[in-house]
């Protein structure tokens, strides 16, 4: 699990031990979203269930690497929206069309997300006038604040307590973020990097002031990538399925006092947010026990 999957993992498992009258969640932590998905494919099917990121679950529906096969992956629950902008230091650059003659982190190519990226810059500048660095969200940053490349990917979140720096760029912030400049994820730009993609990503806008009275200076078109999404195999207890999606919708309020990272997580957004890749037909990527339960209760019609 990553950092807010980790963070999510924990604190619903806490819940459900202590509030749930049979079952009993152990965590293990992973390294990270795919690893959980691989590592869930080894046990039992019936019982295991984990927390994704996005492109963790899109890559193992598709069969992209690094996952060496498809995996029949079914969402639970729709998780944390973290927001993400492109961000410089170089006073230069204040749009996607300056990033000409420069160097652009992206994730790797060879990922969904890694891809859309790529298309969306190419929307706008000729990929062959510029150099894409495929690099990891958390190495983009680090490199960026060590002057290393032009831009890298910047993500921050709303908590309980206002908005944050997403772990990967918290070190970029507070040693230079007074010197970043935001460029948007134009909307433009991803309906059609959505289109070449065939899937539908979510898109949102960040408030002027989020993290100071400079960053942004106005709402700024962004990217939503989702985190600590719950998600498990086809054939997972459909029973357990519908205990543990009843138990997060109706603890929420405890699930918030855990960490101000947990404020992201709401009832509409529970379902609203799920990152389904085909947005015409979500029932067909949502568990049969999950989606029994949210039609009861109406957060699906």
């Amino acid at each position: 699990m990553g950092a807010g999957s980790y963070v999510f993992g924990n604190a619903f498992a806490d819940i459900v031990n202590k509030n749930h009258p049979w079952i009993r969640m152990s965590v293990l932590a992973g390294y990270s979203s795919n690893a959980g998905v691989v590592e869930m494919d080894a046990r039992d099917h019936k019982t295991t269930i984990v927390t994704s990121a996005m492109a963790a679950y899109w890559d193992s529906v598709l069969g992209n690497p690094p996952f060496e096969k498809k995996y029949n992956t079914k969402l639970v629950s729709g998780g944390l929206p973290v927001y993400a902008l492109w961000a410089t230091t170089d006073p230069e650059i204040r749009t996607v069309k300056d990033f000409v003659g420069k160097s652009v982190a992206v994730p790797p190519l060879s990922q969904a997300m890694g891809m859309f990226d790529k298309h969306f810059i190419d929307y706008y500048v000729s990929l062959d006038k510029l150099r894409l660095v495929e690099l990891k969200n958390p190495q983009a940053a680090a490199a960026l604040k060590d002057g290393l490349i032009d831009v890298a990917l910047f993500s921050l979140y709303p908590s309980t307590e206002g908005w944050r720096p997403h772990t990967d760029s918290e070190e970029l912030w507070v040693t230079r973020g007074k010197d970043l400049f935001f460029i948007p994820f134009y909307h433009e730009g991803m309906d059609a990097a959505s289109k070449i993609m065939g899937v539908s990503y979510p898109k949102s806008v960040v408030p002027a002031g989020a993290l100071d009275p400079n960053h942004p200076a106005e709402p700024i078109e962004a990217f939503t990538v989702m985190i600590g999404n719950m998600v498990a195999l086809d054939d997972f207890d459909d029973e357990i399925a519908y205990e543990l999606t009843k138990l997060l919708v109706e603890k929420l309020d405890v699930l918030h006092t855990y960490h101000m990272l947990m404020g992201g997580i709401t009832r509409d957004r529970i379902v609203a947010a799920m990152p389904v890749l085909d947005s015409a037909h979500p029932d067909r990527e949502i568990h049969a026990g999950a989606l029994k339960y949210y039609k009861e209760v109406g957060l699906i019609k």
